[in-house]
C-alpha cells in the first residue's frame, strides 16, 4: 500500500481515505476538492496528500489537504487545508502552517467540530510535542505553535487521518490515560 501511495503522490495524483469504522480505502480526491486546493494556492494542483473525514457532525466529509514542496514547507511543516463542501462546492475552513504527520481527530467538541492533533518539531523545536488545534469562528488554530492551539502530554487517541505516507498509515489510537492540556 506505502509503495502504491508513493507512486501515486510521485505523480500529483492524490490519495482520499474512506474513514468508515475498518473501511480504509484509497480512492482519488474529488474533482471539486482539487480545484478549491488550486484556487487557495493559485496554482495548479500542488503535490499533496488528501483525505475526507466528518470532522462536522451532519454526516458530510470534509477534505484535508495536506501540501507538500518548497512553496508549501518549511523546517517547521507544511501546510493543511480543509475544506466543506455545501451548495454543491468545496469552500475553505481553514489553512493551518508548521504541520507535521501524523494528522489526527478526535471527536471533541470544539466549536461542534472535531479536534485535530498534530506533530510539531523543526523550525527551532528542540523537543517535538503533539499540539491540539481547537476550532473556533475563524476555522482551526492557523499555527500550532501559538494559542489558541496547545501541546497535550500522552496521546491523544482517535483516528489518524494522514499518516507519513497517506493513506497507509491510517490507524485508530487508543487514547492513553495521561493524555491532558500542558498549556
Amino acid at each position: 500500500m506505502r509503495l502504491l501511495s508513493r507512486f501515486a503522490i510521485g505523480f500529483s495524483s492524490a490519495l482520499v481515505v474512506s474513514t468508515e469504522v475498518g473501511a480504509f480505502e484509497c480512492t482519488p480526491i474529488p474533482v471539486g476538492v482539487e480545484h478549491a486546493v488550486a484556487q487557495v494556492a493559485g496554482t495548479p494542483l500542488p503535490e499533496h496528500l488528501a483525505a475526507l473525514y466528518d470532522l462536522h457532525p451532519g454526516g458530510a466529509r470534509e477534505a484535508l489537504v495536506y501540501l507538500s514542496g518548497s512553496e508549501w514547507c518549511g523546517s517547521g511543516g507544511c501546510t493543511l487545508l480543509v475544506f466543506e463542501q455545501h451548495d454543491a462546492r468545496w469552500h475553505p475552513v481553514s489553512r493551518i502552517t508548521l504541520v507535521r504527520p501524523p494528522i489526527r481527530a478526535l471527536p471533541v467538541a470544539s466549536g461542534g467540530w472535531a479536534a485535530l492533533f498534530v506533530q510539531v518539531s523543526g523550525g527551532g523545536i528542540i523537543n517535538g510535542y503533539t499540539a491540539e488545534l481547537p476550532f473556533g469562528a475563524n476555522g482551526y488554530a492557523s499555527n500550532p505553535t501559538i494559542p489558541p492551539a496547545h501541546p497535550i502530554t500522552g496521546q491523544p487517541g482517535g483516528v489518524t487521518i494522514i499518516g507519513a505516507h497517506g493513506c497507509g498509515d491510517h490507524a485508530r489510537v487508543a487514547p492513553d490515560n495521561s493524555s491532558m492540556r500542558t498549556g
